[in-house]
């Protein structure tokens, strides 16, 4: 579950929504299965002003949001690293 501005994850709800189920976005939503925004959506099953047309691909089409996209996806693949880097040192600990 992702929620958030930018919303990225298996079921996300956000302002943009980007998701492998289903996405809730308040502006645009981007799923493979089901998704409902205000202004375009590209889903196999969508509501919004725009589905699966070409204002919506053209809408959702913003190279800018790419490039945030994979900042964000680099910095949460960081962050996910930092417990577990934590926890297998302690593990480390105790085996001795």
């Amino acid at each position: 579950m992702a929620f958030g501005w930018l919303a990225v994850g298996c079921a996300s709800v956000g302002y943009n929504a980007y998701a492998w189920l289903s996405a809730l976005g308040w502006d645009t939503a981007q799923s493979g299965g089901f998704g409902v925004a205000s202004r375009a959506v590209e889903a196999s099953v969508g509501f919004a002003a725009h589905v699966n047309d070409a204002a919506a691909r053209a809408i959702l089409a913003n190279p800018s949001v790419e490039q945030h996209l994979m900042v964000v996806i680099s910095v949460l693949t960081v962050l996910s690293m930092v417990p577990l880097i934590y926890y297998f040192r302690a593990v480390r600990r105790r085996m001795g």
